[in-house]
């Protein structure tokens, strides 16, 4: 999800979540709404060279590849 999505580096996985829960489980007083999302079926997004240290998203549609 993460790389067909174009997501960067802060988004969490589900893996890392499962991971850091236990050792926080006496920390956290509300709770937790975990949603997990599957990759997009019908696109992808690439991410472009814009400026120097600027990349923009395109969106494209697997029938366009």
């Amino acid at each position: 999800m993460k790389l067909l999505g174009g997501f960067d580096g802060a988004i969490g996985t589900f893996e890392k979540y499962l991971d850091y829960l236990p050792p926080l489980r006496n920390m956290l007083t509300v709770p937790l709404l975990i949603i997990g999302l599957e990759p997009p079926k019908s696109f992808k997004v690439v991410h472009e060279q814009y400026k120097p240290r600027k990349k923009i998203g395109r969106i494209v549609l697997y029938d366009e590849e």
